[in-house]
C-alpha cells in the first residue's frame, strides 16, 4: 500500500515538471514598456518553432485575449453635423469664350418665382451659361432651392445675392419702414444666408450691390436727390460688406454692379457717389452699359465699356469685367432696343479688352405681364444664340 502511495505522487510531481516546462515555451507574454511616457506593446512570439508574423486584428474584439471575458456594449449611433465646404470657383472664361449671362430671371412676388424646368432649358438653348437671380434674402427658401437646383440641372451657373436686394441693407421683409431708412449693412443676416447656400454647386459667385441702392425703395421715392439725401452705399460700406461675404465664403468671387451712365456723362472722375468703387470692394464689375433709351446713342456702350475697364483697372489691377446690356422695356425711361441696336451694342462690348463676359437684361417671369423677354422681344430672343461663342 505505501508503494502504490509514493508511485502516486510520483506521477503527479512528474506531470507538474512537464505542464511547467510547456508553460514556459508555448504560452506567450506581453511586454509592456514605457519610452519617452508612450506605453509601447511588444508581442512574444507565439511559439519557438512559429516564425510566422502576428496577425492584425480584424476588429477592436480580435485583440482582446480569448480567456479575457467582455462587457457587452451598445454602440450609439451617431448623426454627424455635415461640414459645408463651398466648391471654389476659378476666375476664368468658360472653355468657349467669356459667359454669356442673363440677368433677372424670375421675379421675386411669383411662387418659384414663376420658373419652371422649361425655363431653364429654354435659357439654356438659347446658348447663356449664367444667370442673375432677382431675388433678396427674404425669399423663400424652398423657391431658393428650386431655382439653384434648375439651374444646376442644365448646367447654367449662378449669380447669387448677397448685397444686391435691399433686404440686405437694412430694409425688413414685411417692407414697414420708414422714410429716412438709409442703407445699413446687415452683416450677421447676410453671412448666415451665405453659409446657408453656400454649399450648392451652381452658385458662382456673390452679388454684394447694384448701382450703390440706386433702386431701393426709399432711393426710388426721392428720385434725382438720392445720393445728395444721403440713400447711396459708400465706399466704406462696400468694402465692409466684401470683407464679410469673403469671410463666409472664401472661395467664391464678389460681384458689384455699377451704373454705366457715370462713365459716359463724365469725362473723368467716375468713381463718386452714387458709383463707389476702390480697393477691396469686388473681384468682378458688371458695368450697366443700358443704352435702351429715347435718344439712342450708338458709340455709348463702346464708350462706357473702354473707360470703366481701364478706371476699375487703377485700383484693382486683376478686376473683371463684364458688360450688361439692356434688352428690356419699362417706361418712361427704358425702352426695347431694335435689333440694329442690340446687333451694334453686342459688337462694341465685344471690342472691350480682357472681357469676361456680356450680360442681357432681362429675362423676366412668363406669368408675369410685366417682362417676359422670349415673348416681349421674341426677335431679340431668337438670335441671341449667335452672340453665345463670342
Amino acid at each position: 500500500m505505501k508503494k502504490y502511495f509514493i508511485l502516486f505522487w510520483l506521477m503527479i510531481i512528474t506531470i507538474g515538471v512537464i505542464l511547467y516546462i510547456i508553460g514556459g515555451v508555448n504560452v506567450g507574454n506581453t511586454i509592456n514598456t514605457e519610452k519617452d511616457g508612450d506605453l509601447i506593446f511588444k508581442e512574444n512570439e507565439l511559439s519557438l518553432n512559429d516564425s510566422s508574423p502576428t496577425p492584425e486584428p480584424s476588429s477592436a474584439f480580435d485583440s482582446v485575449a480569448d480567456d479575457q471575458d467582455i462587457e457587452p456594449t451598445e454602440t450609439p449611433i451617431i448623426t454627424p453635423t455635415p461640414i459645408i465646404t463651398p466648391a471654389p470657383t476659378q476666375l476664368s472664361p468658360v472653355s468657349n469664350g467669356p459667359y454669356l449671362i442673363l440677368k433677372d430671371v424670375g421675379e421675386p412676388y411669383l411662387n418659384r418665382f414663376g420658373l419652371g424646368p422649361a425655363d431653364f432649358n429654354k435659357i439654356k438653348q438659347a446658348g447663356f451659361n449664367m444667370i442673375a437671380m432677382n431675388f433678396d434674402i427674404c425669399a423663400n427658401p424652398s423657391d431658393v432651392v428650386v431655382f439653384l437646383d434648375g439651374a444646376k440641372d442644365v448646367g447654367l451657373k449662378v449669380i447669387m445675392t448677397a448685397g444686391a436686394g435691399e433686404a440686405e441693407w437694412g430694409y425688413p421683409c414685411d417692407e414697414n419702414f420708414g422714410p429716412d431708412l438709409k442703407p445699413q449693412w446687415e452683416k450677421e443676416k447676410v453671412q448666415a444666408w451665405v453659409r446657408k447656400w453656400a454649399y450648392h454647386s451652381a452658385i458662382y459667385g456673390w452679388d454684394i450691390s447694384n448701382e450703390d441702392g440706386q433702386n431701393f425703395p426709399n432711393a426710388i421715392r426721392v428720385g434725382d436727390n438720392w445720393i445728395e439725401e444721403g440713400f447711396a452705399v459708400s465706399v466704406s460700406q462696400l468694402q465692409e460688406a466684401y470683407k464679410d461675404v469673403k469671410e463666409a465664403d472664401p472661395t467664391r468671387p464678389i460681384i458689384i454692379r455699377m451704373n454705366g451712365w457715370f462713365f459716359y456723362d463724365y469725362d473723368f472722375n467716375f468713381f463718386r457717389e452714387g458709383n463707389a468703387f476702390g480697393s477691396g470692394v469686388a473681384d468682378i464689375i458688371m458695368i450697366n452699359a443700358y443704352s435702351n433709351v429715347d435718344k439712342y446713342f450708338s458709340d455709348f456702350v463702346g464708350t462706357v465699356s473702354r473707360r470703366a475697364r481701364n478706371a476699375v483697372k487703377v485700383y484693382n489691377p486683376n478686376a473683371k469685367v463684364i458688360i450688361s446690356l439692356g434688352a428690356w422695356r419699362e417706361p418712361p425711361i427704358w425702352v426695347k432696343p431694335t435689333l440694329s441696336q442690340f446687333d451694334n451694342d453686342f459688337i462694341q462690348a465685344k471690342k472691350t479688352k480682357d472681357l469676361f463676359g456680356i450680360a442681357i437684361f432681362k429675362y423676366g417671369a412668363e406669368q408675369s405681364d410685366e417682362w417676359w423677354m422670349p415673348r416681349d422681344a421674341s426677335e431679340l430672343w431668337s438670335v441671341v444664340d449667335r452672340y453665345s461663342n463670342f
